[in-house]
């Protein structure tokens, strides 16, 4: 029997709670959702199944803490393309987008449980989660809004709800199930799925309102700074000057 010895500090709960998420992730995309039990995930943990219900009380809030980690990992996969580019038009701001879609095709494979997911988590659980998906969002728009500094707060807001529904329906129309596949060919319609292209055509569409001569990222265009605060995504509607507040005065502008 594995020794159980209580998390005391807040890192050590942290700890123990990213321990549980990276063996949900194993689970599930070795068996998918119905695999996912506090025995299955417990097997590849340090502690027993019981002490898991100290930090989560079911599978699926331990499945939303693993998508909230995914779009972490999803942004800085974003911030990090654009960065490397320098100036982005933005037929190369959707390339980056759909490319960073492409990588990070595990959070969309997680998405499409997310009925099944939220069904069983508390209303809790899903409003932390909705608002770190929002986040997410927000901060592709602000990419965005920082890349094409003329682009109307009309046309940003359409870009978002646009990529929100898009998110949602990425990859069921890219991975259709064999069942949906023999269906496709029975009534003649095309099945081959190009999940790259597709995600490409889409963000070339919704980014059409974009405007304005494409700015670098690696200088805040608002304060100047090189800081990493700075050169994080504003929400819209932001303020001027440095977001976390960390500066004690702005650079020159740019």
């Amino acid at each position: 029997m594995k020794p159980f010895l209580r998390a005391r500090t807040e890192e050590q709960i942290e700890c123990r709670k990213n321990e549980i998420v990276t063996a949900c992730e194993t689970v599930y995309f070795r068996g998918g959702y119905d695999a996912v039990t506090f025995k299955a995930i417990s097997d590849l943990t340090s502690f027993t199944r019981p002490s898991i219900y100290n930090y989560y009380s079911t599978p699926g809030e331990v499945m939303l803490d693993l998508m909230a980690r995914y779009f972490v990992d999803w942004r800085e996969d974003v911030r990090e393309g654009i960065a490397s580019e320098g100036r982005v038009s933005r037929e190369r701001f959707c390339d980056i987008l759909a490319d960073t879609m492409v990588r990070n095709d595990r959070l969309f494979q997680l998405w499409t449980d997310l009925n099944l997911i939220e069904g069983g988590s508390a209303v809790g659980r899903i409003a932390e989660f909705e608002r770190s998906f929002h986040e997410l969002v927000e901060a592709i728009v602000g990419f965005a809004s920082e890349c094409f500094p003329k682009t109307g707060d009309g046309d940003l807001e359409r870009f978002n709800k646009a990529l929100i529904i898009m998110l949602h329906g990425y990859h069921q129309f890219n991975h259709p199930s064999e069942k949906q596949m023999e269906a496709m060919e029975a009534c003649g319609i095309p099945t081959g799925r190009d999940p790259r292209g597709c995600a490409r055509d889409i963000l070339m569409l919704i980014t059409s309102g974009f405007k304005g001569r494409p700015r670098p990222l690696g200088r805040s265009p608002r304060t100047g700074c090189r800081k990493a605060c700075c050169r994080s995504p504003p929400r819209l509607g932001a303020p001027r000057g440095c977001p976390a507040r960390r500066c004690s005065r702005p650079s020159r502008r740019v």
